[in-house]
Parts: C-alpha cells; structure tokens; sequence
C-alpha cells in the first residue's frame, strides 16, 4: 500500500510541477502582453507602458491631428478623439488584435455623440485616425502594434 501512496504521491507531485510550469508560462504571457489571461482584455492600459509625459504627448498628438471631414461628427473634434483614445487606451494590445469600426461608431453613440451625415460616411474617417494611431504608437513610443481595422 505504501508503494502505491508514493507513486500516486509522485504522479500527483510531478502533474504540480507541470501545472506550475503552466502557469508560469501563462504569467509570463500577462507579463509580456499585459493580458488576462481569462479574458483576453488588456490588463496594462497603453498609458501605464510608457511615461506620463509620453502619453501627454501622445495624447495631444491625437486630438489635434487633423482627419479629413472630421466635422462629419458634431461638437468638437477632440471630444470624439478623446472618447475613441480611451477606449483604445483601454484594449491596447502588443500582439494581435481586431478594433471594429462598428464598435467604435457604437461608442460614439453611446457617449452622446450624433452624426451630420449617414453613417457610412463616418467609418472612413474612423479609419483614417486609427490608421494615424497605430503608426504614432509605432514611431512616437516604439511600441510594438499589430492592430487590425475592421470594418
């Protein structure tokens, strides 16, 4: 019987060590692309990877780039910049990862925003600032950025 509870024992401790080993590496995984590892969301916003004065920059980089037909939007153009960067702040990503244009036109109205034109005719514009973003994330703050647009 004593054989048994030590092979059952050393099986038992042998799965632990794999398990610790797993989950290491899932650690290490959140660590290096500040993921959940449940949810797949970021757990380390863009702003918490770089300093506070590099996001400042950034940040102003982005409300005040100017974005063909941006008045398609009412009300300033840095407010619907402003909610779409947080947003984006909130989901940044190293690796992979899919914005829908939908779901930003979605938050947009869900924040109050209206449109003075049809729909449609936001989405270029959408694009045009997130393609604006990936590249100052590229160049401004040499982050790594794999973001595909969807529309």
């Amino acid at each position: 019987m004593a054989e048994c509870e030590n092979k059952t024992s050393g099986y038992i401790k042998n799965e632990e060590v794999h398990m610790n080993s797993f989950f290491i590496k899932i650690e290490d995984q959140i660590e290096k692309y500040g993921l959940d590892s449940k949810t797949g969301k970021s757990i380390k916003p863009l702003d918490s990877m770089i300093s506070f004065e590099e996001y400042g920059k950034f940040e102003e980089k982005m409300l005040t780039v100017f974005i063909q037909n941006e008045e398609y939007i009412n009300g300033p153009a840095s407010e619907w910049k402003r909610t779409i960067l947080s947003w984006m702040n909130e989901r940044f990503k190293e690796i992979t990862w899919r914005v829908s244009v939908g779901d930003l036109i979605a938050t947009l109205k869900e924040e109050g925003f209206t449109f003075n034109v049809n729909e449609s005719l936001i989405s270029p514009l959408i694009i045009k600032w997130l393609a604006t973003f990936k590249e100052a994330v590229r160049k401004d703050l040499n982050l790594k950025v794999n973001m595909i647009i969807i529309e």
